[in-house]
């Protein structure tokens, strides 16, 4: 396996963009009843599966990504749900003092941006996928 510098920017990349998804999946699971309770209060049905289903999808599609395992699909699942996590949870709109929800809307979006770019890019030479051959197809870094 020919490894190159790029194969280092794609391992500390995956292994940033996954750090937000795992804390964030940890302190939900740590302070589950809070949680749930900030979810109620923005109107999320069925909170405490909504809670659960977050910590699932966070800690499965964040560590697959931090591995290297299918991260495009990972990047896809964590992208759509983004979509009713950032629309429901960060609103913005219509508040006295928007800022900090507007920050956190605005990061939201950022990460969306950066699981696009994973979508369209292999893991690596260092990843689970590159170990069993799946690496091959799509893009890379221009070497």
């Amino acid at each position: 396996m020919k490894t190159s510098t790029n194969d280092g920017v794609l391992l500390l990349g995956r292994a940033l963009i996954c750090l937000i998804f795992l804390f964030s999946s940890f302190g939900q699971v740590t302070d589950f009843a809070q949680n749930v309770s900030h979810v109620a209060a923005a109107g999320m049905p069925f909170p405490q599966l909504a809670i659960i289903t977050s910590i699932a999808i966070q800690s499965i599609c964040g560590l697959a990504i931090l591995i290297g395992f299918r991260i495009r699909v990972a990047a896809w699942i964590l992208f759509v749900f983004l979509i009713p996590t950032t629309i429901m949870l960060h609103k913005f709109w219509g508040l006295p003092s928007p800022h900090l929800q507007e920050v956190q809307f605005c990061k939201n979006m950022a990460i969306m941006g950066g699981l696009l770019f994973i979508t369209q890019l292999n893991a690596g030479a260092y990843s689970i996928d590159a170990l069993v051959g799946r690496n091959s197809s799509g893009s890379s870094f221009s070497r």
